[in-house]
């Protein structure tokens, strides 16, 4: 259709099409991105909106079986099959892989400055 191929053009245009955001409807796409296998590069981090960020940040505490509280996050993660279990107050960083620590902390950083 041509919206279909409207759709394609718009994402080949589009500087980094890792964040796409169809991975992030529960319809389309069950899973999440893993930010344990890379450090993320700074064109990649720089190229998200804060909402992208703080979706890339709870992705690393979903991998850790984090309970989200917030109806919006606990909503998505439920949706995907990765709401954890773990409340924030018995959650401790920690868990996160050196990779994961990297890649939070230049998250942070990045949706702290939008």
């Amino acid at each position: 259709s041509n919206l279909k191929e409207r759709e394609t053009v718009a994402k080949s245009e589009k500087k980094f099409d890792f964040y796409d955001s169809d991975l992030y409807n529960p319809e389309k796409n069950k899973t999440i991105l893993h930010y344990n296998q890379r450090k993320l590069s700074d064109a990649e981090i720089n190229s998200m909106d804060k909402d992208e960020a703080q979706r890339a940040i709870n992705d690393i505490y979903a991998n850790h079986d984090y309970k989200f509280t917030s109806k919006k996050w606990a909503d998505y993660y439920e949706a995907i099959g990765k709401q954890g279990t773990i409340p924030s107050k018995y959650f401790s960083k920690d868990v996160f892989s050196r990779i994961e620590k990297y890649n939070y902390d230049r998250l942070t950083r990045h949706r702290d400055s939008l």
